[in-house]
């Protein structure tokens, strides 16, 4: 699988309601520290929210 921002070779492949993104280290670590950031994961159901595997 490929990274949806840069191509590179993706390192994980968030999967929600049966979408897989990919995403690469660099891009993992960006979007995981924009999220710590802001409030968007505030109120969301853990059961709901989706894991984020290493493939």
């Amino acid at each position: 699988m490929r990274c949806h921002v840069c191509g590179a070779q993706s390192a994980y492949a968030p999967e929600h309601r049966h979408v897989k993104v990919g995403l690469c280290e660099t891009h993992i670590k960006h979007y995981m520290d924009s999220l710590e950031r802001s409030d968007a994961l505030r109120g969301l159901d853990p059961d709901e929210s989706g894991v984020v595997e290493p493939i």
